[in-house]
């Protein structure tokens, strides 16, 4: 804003709450908001008000030469409606111009918003949201309109003259006649907010990034009482004070000891009811003690691997029971398909969405390959504009038939005379029980073995491989099983071989927990020597928006290659920009930050001696919930160079600070320097200018849950996992106040969990950390 001096430009943003360099695009609105301010507001004092009469005549100025935004609408403020709602309110009004400001029902919605203003303050979220709500939102049948406002006496003259409390009731009363609940909640808003006394139980209910930590110093235990020596801290980790706090050993009588018990009975159980989720087996689904007391009550010599002695109808039911457990999934939905036939239909099988059980005989040894097509096109995302800069995701998965399936369906398909049948069919043709049989003889089994007393159903039999291995295999592995997505299903991007390798290997776990004796003529053998060796090893399933290896490395290559340049040729600015771009792309490929607009966060939550950041990334999430990200040495002394060298470009350039530890500088037409945050839309557009092709910095958070899973698949944790990608429920985090895990532990387990770097791009990190050196001393 040109013509206003900068003290009264940041008195005004700090007082307003506004984003810095906004307070143009609003210049008329405002200015018409500060006189009815004066009006409403009787308790300004006399220097206040005039310094809001200096602040209009600039505004009257500055508007002939502002330009304003038009057709706001609430969806393009969404990142602005929490941190500042007085700002994203005003965008919202109407257009302020010389005819429509004076017109009455323009005027009336100014009035009532200074009316909020000088009760609630200009930084109330929930003040403001109500205030849209009631008068805003056009599109509701419960917004307000000013001609009901106005029948109701409501004029703009009653509220320039009446008090809140007048003006109060008066809406109350209109909300009343009116049944609009819309405008009670809003009502309630126009008094100042109660002030509410603050004790230790409502401290802890706080976000300890709020709050001052107090930790117990020394503790020492008597017959009377507790004494302890309390330190407090502030967010820096810097002691406060310290004061000892005495807890006295009361007697409590009878009822308020039951009520105690009664306390600690239900957070126990609720604890259990919680804990159990995460356990490698539930009360929903069957132990591996309890599936095999009922496989050995079905068949001693299927559990014990004599399989001759199983009929085809009881390989039919096992069958049945064990594709269920590993695709979770209705058995009569499978096409059979037998891959040596003369007429078999495989290409259309597969160009289908299609459940397919491909098979080959063994006829030498009387066995059988099998093998299961099953459809990995989990998400359904557009391709992205370059996609040969991204991994490829194929439609279908090929997995080898576990044991000891491919046995089951070898003896079902060998009782079948009819070979025509055994082809091209579904599978509920050549089973020789049917889906009701089936559940009539599990539940038979259930009631025989006295598992129904315990709470065992059939479907906690269905469901007992994938509770066994969620803590073995990724959950975005065992979702292709049984075709389902979750939020991990967009980031990881795998071969066919990686995959198969480890479904098989957890399932072969599983079926040797339970006590299954395998034949060793199993279907894993001799894959070359049958008919279902026709897909290669190398085809990638999962996300479509993972970037490929040789794309980063040219991306990289690339950036490096022009920075060296831009030094030579003393574009300090530009230059700049790309150690900014380079120590962003590097932490987000090896932390999976998440492309969000302000991704780096101020200097007070990063710690370089425990190389721990805490980041803000997640929008769903309470407006204080954090995410603890953990650097390793490398990223952490990056980061420190170049927050080090933003700091002395400001310097330099006698600008302000910027307020993240990282941020790209922007420089107009007119010379003007101003710091900007590395957005999505702004590192699209740094990288445009190193590569022609359409590179999107989502990719960066593809590669880094990619690097962590493939590092850490021998000793593999989903629970590590959930914690790196910061995938957890609100209040579950990390840094949450009801988090059990100790940071330091968790910070030690992820460094360890992390890919090391490449020799090129340790390589790359000794350049460009040399060469901001080089800029910090040319500065």
């Amino acid at each position: 804003m040109s013509n206003v001096d900068d003290s009264l430009l940041e008195e005004m943003i700090a007082h307003f709450h506004y984003p810095a360099d906004s307070i143009g695009e609003h210049a008329a609105k405002l200015s018409i908001f500060c006189r009815y301010f004066i009006d409403v507001n009787l308790s300004l004092s006399a220097s206040q008000i005039n310094r809001y009469r200096v602040f209009i005549g600039r505004l009257d100025a500055e508007k002939r030469t502002s330009a304003v935004m038009q057709n706001i609408r609430r969806k393009d403020l969404h990142s602005q409606l929490q941190e500042h709602p007085f700002f994203s309110t005003m965008s919202l009004l109407p257009d302020a111009s010389e005819q429509y400001a004076e017109s009455q029902r323009s005027e009336l919605l100014y009035i009532l918003l200074a009316h909020l203003c000088s009760a609630r303050g200009f930084n109330d979220y929930a003040a403001c949201l109500q205030f849209y709500n009631a008068f805003l939102k056009v599109d509701s049948s419960e917004c307000c309109r000013v001609d009901e406002l106005k029948a109701r006496g409501i004029t703009a003259q009653f509220l320039l003259d009446s008090t809140l409390s007048e003006m109060r009731h008066e809406l109350y009363q209109a909300a009343l006649r009116n049944n609009n609940k819309t405008l009670n909640k809003a009502a309630r808003y126009f008094q100042p907010p109660q002030q509410r006394r603050i004790d230790l139980a409502a401290l802890r209910k706080n976000s300890i990034i709020d709050t001052t930590n107090k930790h117990t110093f020394a503790e020492v235990r008597m017959d009377e009482a507790d004494i302890a020596l309390m330190q407090t801290t502030n967010q820096a980790g810097e002691e406060v004070g310290r004061f000892t706090q005495v807890t006295p050993h009361l007697e409590r009588t009878q009822s308020q000891r039951k009520r105690s018990y009664q306390a600690q009975q239900s957070a126990i159980s609720n604890a259990l009811r919680k804990h159990e989720l995460a356990l490698p087996f539930s009360f929903s689904s069957a132990t591996v003690g309890e599936l095999r007391t009922a496989l050995e009550y079905i068949s001693q010599s299927f559990v014990s691997g004599e399989l001759e002695d199983v009929d085809a109808e009881l390989a039919s039911i096992l069958l049945r029971l064990m594709l269920k457990m590993l695709t979770l999934s209705d058995v009569d939905a499978f096409y059979l398909q037998n891959v040596s036939a003369r007429s078999s239909s495989k290409k259309s099988a597969d160009a289908h969405d299609t459940k397919v059980l491909r098979y080959d005989f063994d006829r030498s040894r009387k066995h059988i390959f099998a093998q299961l097509i099953l459809p990995a096109k989990l998400i359904d995302t557009s391709p992205p504009a370059d996609d040969y800069l991204y991994e490829e995701s194929c439609k279908n998965l090929k997995v080898k038939l576990p044991n000891p399936l491919g046995s089951l369906l070898n003896i079902v398909l060998r009782n079948k005379s009819n070979s025509p049948e055994r082809n091209d069919a579904e599978l509920s043709n050549v089973l020789f029980v049917d889906e009701k049989s089936y559940r009539g003889f599990i539940n038979h089994v259930l009631n025989e073995t006295g598992l129904k007393k315990r709470g065992v159903t059939r479907r906690a039999f269905e469901t007992a491989f994938f509770q066994f291995a969620r803590e073995q295999a990724p959950e975005a592995f065992l979702n292709f099983l049984k075709n389902q997505s979750t939020v991990q299903s967009h980031y990881i991007n795998v071969t066919n071989k990686e995959l198969e390798t480890r479904l098989l290997s957890v399932w072969d776990n599983f079926v040797d927990n339970i006590g299954i004796r395998i034949d060793s003529k199993d279907t894993h053998e001799n894959k070359s020597d049958s008919g279902l060796s026709d897909f290669t090893d190398n085809e990638r399933q999962g996300s479509d928006r993972s970037i490929k290896d040789d794309a980063l490395t040219l991306l990289y290559e690339q950036l490096i290659n022009t920075l060296s340049q831009q030094i030579d040729d003393r574009a300090t600015v530009d230059a700049f920009n790309n150690v900014a771009l380079y120590c962003y792309m590097r932490i987000a490929t090896t932390v999976a930050l998440r492309p969000v607009s302000k991704p780096f966060p101020a200097r007070h939550h990063f710690d370089k001696t425990s190389g721990l950041l805490s980041v803000r990334d997640k929008r769903v999430h309470h407006k204080d919930e954090r995410r603890l990200i953990v650097l390793n040495d490398v990223l952490c002394q990056l980061l420190c160079a170049t927050s080090t060298l933003c700091d002395t470009l400001s310097a330099r350039l006698a600008i302000e600070r910027p307020t993240a530890l990282v941020m790209l500088l922007s420089v107009d037409k007119s010379g003007t320097c101003r710091w900007e945050h590395l957005s999505k839309t702004r590192v699209d557009a740094q990288i445009k200018t190193l590569i022609d092709d359409e590179l999107s910095a989502q990719a960066f958070r593809h590669v880094a849950a990619n690097a962590f899973l493939n590092s850490s698949l021998d000793d593999f944790s989903q629970t590590s996992l959930n914690g790196f990608m910061n995938h957890s429920r609100v209040g579950a985090g990390l840094l949450s106040n009801y988090s059990l895990f100790d940071i330091r532990h968790i910070a030690a387990q992820q460094r360890a969990r992390m890919q090391p770097a490449g020799e090129q791009i340790a390589a790359n990190d000794a350049c460009v950390l040399d060469m901001i050196n080089w800029l910090g001393s040319a500065l």
